[in-house]
């Protein structure tokens, strides 16, 4: 199979090919309490995504804080990578769930697509055509804020409420590992949601904000994750400008990839 950080297009069985050697390697035990286990990694790693490297969180309310977007990202400058390479992380435990739970992110990603615009989506095979069905439909994408409210939000309204709302249903759905159907996800009352669904849907806000609100294709999100877990293992973990390693040896040697996305980012790999 081709290496993930000379291919094009991006494809998702690539990088979970890329998840499976990475859970060889490190010999994950899948126990009893796994999906248990990994949502407690995932709120982790959300909780640094929001606030670890700043008030990240105003990047993803722009209809509130548009007018202080500037000096925001002055006093911040790194702001957007840092956040960037917290999402990577996000990403690869997304992959890393469906993985374990037997089931393909690309269908996921469709299935919640259709799951909250009733349309019949095919399933993206890379990481470019998710991304191209996820921008195309974000309006479409909408969640109740409570249960018992007619208020709906989509993700392109607040991607911030749209984040939380997919984090605690991906977090319910892997306690809970429920596998029952539920045909309209905006209906009033309190519904799960079947881990199929969660997993999608979290990997389309994920994908969502890398490409709107952080200006990273999720291909570059994909293949930096890769990036980073290599540097790891061959340094250790260790503060380095990885994301201008990043665009220098991979993107800025790729006569395909995104030439635009050649930024400076003092991060540590996490």
């Amino acid at each position: 199979m081709p290496d993930i950080l000379s291919e094009h297009p991006v494809s998702l069985d690539s990088y979970q090919a890329f998840v499976l050697e990475e859970r060889a390697a490190e010999a994950i035990i899948d126990g009893d309490r796994w999906n248990e286990d990994r949502a407690d990694l995932i709120n982790k790693e959300a909780k640094e995504f929001m606030g670890q490297h700043g008030p990240g969180g105003v990047l993803l309310v722009p209809q509130i804080y548009s007018d202080k977007l500037s000096g925001f990202t002055q006093e911040y400058p790194d702001i957007t990578n840092d956040m960037a390479d917290e999402l990577s992380d996000l990403l690869w435990y997304s992959f890393d769930v469906a993985v374990h739970n037997n089931i393909d992110p690309g269908a996921a990603s469709a299935h919640a697509i259709e799951a909250h615009t009733g349309e019949s989506q095919e399933a993206p095979t890379s990481f470019e055509s998710m991304q191209q069905q996820i921008m195309e439909r974000a309006d479409a994408i909408k969640f109740n804020v409570a249960s018992d409210s007619p208020y709906e939000i989509s993700v392109v309204d607040s991607p911030l409420q749209a984040f939380a709302i997919a984090h605690l249903n991906l977090m319910t759905a892997l306690q809970t590992n429920t596998d029952s159907p539920v045909t309209e996800i905006n209906a009033e009352g309190s519904k799960d949601v079947p881990l199929d669904v969660a997993i999608g849907e979290y990997i389309n806000i994920l994908a969502y904000i890398a490409k709107d609100r952080l200006n990273w294709d999720v291909k570059e999100i994909a293949r930096y994750s890769a990036f980073k877990l290599r540097q790891r293992k061959k340094y250790g973990k260790q503060i380095g400008n990885l994301f201008s390693e990043f665009t220098t040896q991979v993107i800025g040697t790729d006569s395909e990839g995104s030439s635009d996305q050649k930024i400076d980012s003092q991060t540590e790999a996490s």
